[in-house]
């Protein structure tokens, strides 16, 4: 078997038969992939839809569980995987068609542990945005170790669903979803990279990103500054263990710029605490480490005085 194709499911009756059907009609043989359904859950009809589908369709697995989380379906999902390459499909989300033996030709001519492609978004009224990267030739005609991938072309936008993976490198080394957490995938990603051989890019459109209310990464701004300070440390934790640190300051200095914004705007009646944990997770200065001209800007504000830079923001919004 070639890919499997891992899906989590929880409540997403209303976008799953659309999901799913993008998988099933990308020119593969009926043996050379699998869809591999995990229902987390569900609380709505998603799991009597994901049978469904499986009694239509011998390609497609249901694997039914108790709520335990994103990472714990993915992790789920590579448990049974019997496909060659692993790709993570949310399922919300849809590919393109017939992306996928093209993405796996390059898989097998380049001998790779992963390959990144395009990705973008799109949102409930069927509007779409250009795909959010445009791989140099560096990253397309080239084959590096993910070490060096993470440090010079990753950037900040750490999706899994932004791959195809070889399964051995994901189950031979351990390389779960940490459980529990939101920004599963910033964790996930950057040990991945750091364990891969064999990597490259390839400017195809093949992941359409739904932009939804009710997503995970669209909860409270509490929850998801919470989720942005334990991201901190978590990179921390990697910087430590890391020969490079140059992507993990930036990847810091990004989150702690986003956590700012955010007690500017919609928490600044909480911006003393939120900067205090800050100052006390020793994140400052910040890096400007692969930053924009607006970036540095901001960075070196904050730099100055996030207490300022806090209050500067908030005045300008």
């Amino acid at each position: 078997m070639l890919i499997s194709f891992i899906v989590p499911v929880y409540n997403v009756e209303k976008y799953l038969e659309k999901c799913v059907s993008s998988l099933v009609h990308q020119q593969l043989l009926a043996n050379d992939f699998e869809i591999i359904l995990i229902d987390d859950g569900s609380s709505d009809g998603s799991g009597l839809l994901c049978d469904r589908l499986a009694a239509d369709n011998r390609s497609i697995i249901v694997v039914h569980q108790n709520n335990r989380g994103l990472s714990e379906a993915r992790n789920m999902g590579m448990k049974v995987a019997r496909g060659r390459y692993i790709q993570f499909v949310d399922s919300d989300d849809f590919l393109e068609e017939n992306v996928i033996p093209r993405l796996l030709k390059v898989m097998e001519e380049r001998d790779l542990d992963i390959l990144r492609f395009q990705i973008r978004e799109v949102d409930e009224n069927k509007k779409s945005s250009l795909p959010q990267f445009e791989f140099s030739s560096k990253e397309t005609q080239g084959v590096i170790a993910g070490a060096q991938y993470l440090q010079c072309f990753m950037g900040y936008a750490c999706y899994a669903c932004q791959f195809i993976f070889r399964t051995s490198l994901l189950i031979e080394n351990s390389l779960w979803f940490k459980s529990g957490i939101i920004f599963e995938d910033t964790e996930w990603t950057p040990r991945v990279m750091n364990l891969a051989k064999r990597v490259s890019s390839i400017n195809i459109l093949v992941y359409n990103y739904m932009v939804r209310i009710g997503s995970i990464t669209r909860g409270s701004a509490e929850n998801k500054t919470n989720g942005q300070l334990h991201i901190i440390s978590e990179m921390k934790r990697q910087m430590s263990e890391a020969c490079d640190i140059n992507w993990y300051e930036g990847m810091i200095a990004h989150l702690v710029v986003s956590i700012i914004t955010t007690a500017a705007t919609t928490l600044f009646h909480q911006r003393k605490r939120i900067i205090k944990q800050l100052k006390e997770m020793d994140v400052f200065p910040l890096s400007i480490y692969h930053s924009n001209i607006k970036g540095r800007r901001k960075i070196n504000l904050i730099n100055c005085s996030p207490d300022l830079a806090c209050v500067l923001i908030h005045l300008l919004n």
